[in-house]
């Protein structure tokens, strides 16, 4: 969904791996608040698998494969990358995360989206898995209420990106965190503050079209 490390990583095994593709997954849209280029393997992607707003804290619970990341040409996982990891954090819940993760991409400039609609669901291409939809923690249920519980509004606010929108639908962001390579987070223990990104995109279309300005995270668990 999204990261910041400017220019992109060469690597020597050209044979196993493949580049990101400027215009395809993996790049960033032009007003990216993390100004994050082209590299889907500069940092690592942790999707989101359940969130919950606690007062002036985001508690996220997310997971680090090697499977969401990269993009559909790669061949390989880039090195660094192959280890499973899951993490629940705590993010200060600032006005800017609220408006950066309460959103719906659309194909053409539209009002806000009403996830209090009856029909919001079906009119919404979305994973309840990875986005706000999967509630404080993933259950297999799809929690329309923690929208509103999260964003303090049933209204999500419709940010223009045609090339997310594959089926003309809008669609739903799916939120990971983004940490960058090092140090290397295999080494992080309850009570680590680390920094990172917030993410917003979708997954298996693009995971990493814009990041967060900075934040600091701190581990609450680890599995």
């Amino acid at each position: 969904m999204i990261p910041i490390l400017g220019a992109a990583l060469v690597f020597l095994a050209a044979v196993l791996f493949l580049p990101a593709d400027a215009g395809g997954a993996g790049c960033s849209f032009a007003g990216s608040p993390s100004g994050y280029g082209c590299d889907p393997w500069s940092v690592h992607l942790y999707v989101s698998r359940g969130i919950a707003k606690n007062g002036n804290t985001l508690t996220l619970t997310v997971v680090h494969n090697p499977d969401d990341e990269g993009n559909a040409h790669d061949r390989g996982v880039a090195p660094g990358h192959e280890f499973y990891q899951q993490l629940t954090v705590n993010v200060p819940f600032t006005t800017a995360i609220r408006d950066f993760i309460c959103v719906a991409f659309v194909s053409a400039p539209s009002g806000a989206l009403d996830a209090s609609s009856p029909t919001f669901l079906s009119d919404v291409a979305n994973h309840p898995e990875f986005s706000l939809l999967a509630g404080p923690s993933l259950d297999g249920a799809t929690h329309v209420n923690n929208i509103a519980a999260v964003c303090g509004t049933s209204h999500l606010t419709a940010v223009h990106a045609p090339r997310l929108v594959t089926t003309g639908t809008p669609v739903l962001a799916d939120i990971a965190l983004a940490v960058p390579m090092t140090p290397k987070p295999q080494g992080f223990v309850v009570g680590t503050k680390f920094s990172a990104w917030v993410a917003r995109g979708f997954l298996y279309v693009d995971e990493e079209s814009e990041m967060s300005p900075p934040i600091v995270a701190t581990v609450t668990a680890v599995q």
